[in-house]
């Protein structure tokens, strides 16, 4: 006799521009389902001038709270994606050849020439993108956010009882969703349309 497959909950969160939205999901073996979903106000707008303001983990977190209570939300870990208007995206081509150290540099290098604040002050990570035209070259993806961002979200969910375990973008938060929920090999190409609040 078969044993039953074990299920495992996910909890997910995406901020509009003045709105949360919430998710639970149910993971089986190769399947993903929405359990729940959720969304509610806030009395003020998700921005950085939020962000700044030291009472606003507290609000957002007891808010959370509320409807995690109301909703028989057991899930203790968190996801959060950041909508676009909160990272720093750039795709760059650079050499194949590089060594991992020398791509790191150049990463470091390359969002130091993009945003206005010291590199030190954000969290970023890059992805090799195979796909070019040219031979020799890879396309990087990087992103980053302030860790000003990221230590108000973990302190936000805090107050809510949560251990916050991933930061993705919502952009590419839908594309992973996508592939890992279908699967597709097209001979062409597909398109996944993104809208944003702001």
């Amino acid at each position: 006799m078969a044993k039953p497959r074990k299920s495992i909950k996910h909890l997910g969160l995406s901020f509009g521009a003045e709105d949360i939205f919430l998710i639970e999901l149910e993971h089986t073996i190769g399947k993903f389902r929405i359990v729940k979903t959720i969304s509610f106000e806030l009395d003020f707008p998700f921005n950085y001038e939020t962000i700044k303001d030291k009472k606003a983990p507290r609000k957002i977190g007891n808010a959370l709270l509320k409807a995690i209570k109301e909703n028989n939300i057991s899930t203790k870990e968190i996801a959060i994606s950041l909508d676009l208007s909160h990272v720093v995206i750039i795709q760059v081509p650079v050499d194949a050849n590089l060594k991992e150290k020398e791509i790191e540099d150049q990463v470091t290098w390359e969002l130091s020439q993009y945003i206005n604040s010291p590199v030190n002050l954000y969290n970023y990570d890059y992805h090799k993108n195979s796909i070019s035209t040219k031979k020799n070259i890879i396309q990087l993806v990087i992103v980053g956010t302030r860790k000003s961002i990221i230590e108000f979200l973990v302190e936000t969910v805090s107050y809510a009882g949560l251990q916050l375990n991933l930061v993705d973008v919502d952009i590419f938060a839908a594309l992973n969703a996508f592939k890992t929920n279908y699967n597709i090999a097209p001979k062409g190409k597909i398109c996944l349309l993104y809208t944003s609040d702001a």
